[in-house]
């Protein structure tokens, strides 16, 4: 009786792509440029979509990062942990966020249903469709931002206000003059036509009972200011 022998070969094929490794907070972190030998499966974009999460191998995140002076999409492992918000670096954010140029986690948007927070989507990313939100914060007390950020409001035509972090411009107190928001200090806005003053100065925000500063007895609190983040303001103004 003839035995036959058949050798049975299994090959298993897996995706090529070439990443590069970068030294980064005390850890290496891998990043792929160019995706095009990955399985996309329904991600239309042809790096990553880093909304939906696609495009990218599995134990990697689509990210946008700022390098050689303009944003790209890569995809990068480890994946980040620090959440919305958070004072970061280019790699070190979670899933769905990006480290923005002004230093703090933002989540990457289309639209404000993306946003937390009944936010707004109106951040721009240069060389990019996207855009990212703000980060909601408390005007008087800048809680919810870096230290080395304010939290001032946001005007924009057609859409109420909103308060986001900011880099801070400027330390003007009280009366002084200024001409944006982080001109001041935390906690105060930079408001026209205070009074008899004119020009634009940094006035203390009211809600509208809490009486103003009691070294101006002369201020009052006038409630024309608008609504941000569901809060009516005023401003305290030289009557």
């Amino acid at each position: 009786m003839k035995i036959k022998i058949v050798f049975v070969f299994f090959i298993f094929l897996t995706n090529c792509y070439e990443s590069r490794n970068i030294y980064f907070d005390a850890k290496i972190v891998e990043v792929i440029d160019d995706t095009s030998s990955v399985d996309h499966f329904n991600c239309s974009h042809p790096v990553c979509d880093p909304i939906l999460q696609c495009g990218c191998p599995e134990g990697y995140m689509c990210t946008i990062i700022y390098e050689n002076s303009s944003f790209s999409r890569v995809c990068v492992r480890p994946v980040g942990e620090k959440q919305e918000g958070e004072s970061c670096n280019a790699y070190d954010c979670a899933p769905g966020l990006m480290c923005a140029d002004d230093g703090i986690c933002r989540k990457i948007c289309k639209e404000n249903s993306d946003c937390t927070r009944n936010g707004q989507c109106y951040r721009s990313i240069e060389g990019d469709d996207l855009f990212t939100c703000n980060v909601w914060c408390n005007l008087i007390t800048g809680e919810n931002c870096p230290e080395e950020l304010k939290c001032v409001y946001i005007f924009k035509p057609d859409v109420p206000y909103f308060s986001d972090c900011h880099i801070s411009t400027g330390n003007s107190g009280y009366l002084e003059d200024c001409n944006h928001a982080s001109d001041c200090l935390q906690g105060m806005f930079c408001v026209s036509d205070v009074g008899k003053c004119g020009g634009y100065i940094c006035s203390k925000p009211c809600q509208p009972d809490p009486v103003c500063p009691e070294e101006f007895p002369f201020c009052e609190c006038n409630v024309g200011f608008g609504t941000i983040d569901g809060v009516t303001y005023g401003f305290c103004y030289i009557d």
